[in-house]
């Protein structure tokens, strides 16, 4: 009778030994990861800088009710916060926005694009304090910008130069010294562009002494040709 019950004690040992493992994996394996839901932004919205961007993963799901932590990240700005809930301002671009969620076992994310686009009535292209808006040269390149954009179109069409930009073809010449000033061959500096003037004006100084020198030599030449000969005198 000893025997037996020492049988049974031992079968109830390896029965919690081999078994309730077995139900702790169990329970790991039916843990559903976290659904996470961006409700805001939305990509088919245009966000303006100036403005905050509300970033909304409060619909996020976990179907085991597991506690669930927040991470909000942008590929331009880097780490945005780790509310569910937050309002941020953005930089102007695109952005791919990411929400991670985490219930501790599992680590899901989901993301979306925005576009994040300057405010007109603050963007200052020049950074000299006159918003674009009012200001008749917005690169400040001494060009206006309607001598730069002729045909007020916004678009950056054949012989017009960029008015957002001091330097439309990036040769280091501002435009409104450069001739052309999208030049399409290959790009030089600003003292490439001095050397050249100084190269030319040696040029045609060089020339012009040349030339003056020829001239005089042919006069000196001319005039002794019709001195008289001693042969005419006798």
């Amino acid at each position: 009778m000893k025997e037996v019950h020492i049988l049974y004690y031992m079968m109830v040992f390896l029965s919690m030994v081999l078994v309730l493992p077995m139900n702790i994996s169990a329970d790991e394996e039916e843990n559903h990861p976290p659904v996470p839901v961006i409700r805001s932004p939305s990509g088919s919205t245009i966000y303006i800088q100036s403005r905050p961007v509300l970033l909304d993963g409060s619909h996020s799901i976990d179907a085991d009710g597991n506690p669930m932590r927040f991470l909000w990240y942008s590929d331009m700005d880097g780490y945005l916060g780790t509310d569910p809930v937050k309002q941020c301002l953005l930089s102007r671009g695109v952005h791919r926005i990411t929400l991670h969620v985490d219930d501790g076992i599992s680590n899901v994310s989901v993301t979306i694009m925005i576009t994040v686009l300057p405010d007109t009535a603050t963007l200052d292209t020049d950074r000299d304090g006159i918003p674009d808006i009012i200001d008749d040269d917005d690169d400040n390149d001494g060009l206006l910008d309607v001598e730069e954009d002729t045909n007020r179109n916004g678009i950056l069409d054949e012989g017009e130069t960029d008015p957002k930009d001091n330097d439309t073809d990036d040769d280091g010449v501002s435009d409104y010294y450069d001739v052309p000033p999208r030049d399409p061959g290959p790009p030089s500096s600003s003292i490439d562009w001095y050397e050249q003037i100084l190269l030319s004006i040696f040029m045609i100084g060089s020339l012009t002494l040349i030339l003056s020198l020829l001239a005089a030599g042919f006069y000196a030449m001319a005039k002794y040709m019709k001195r008289p000969s001693r042969l005419d005198e006798e």
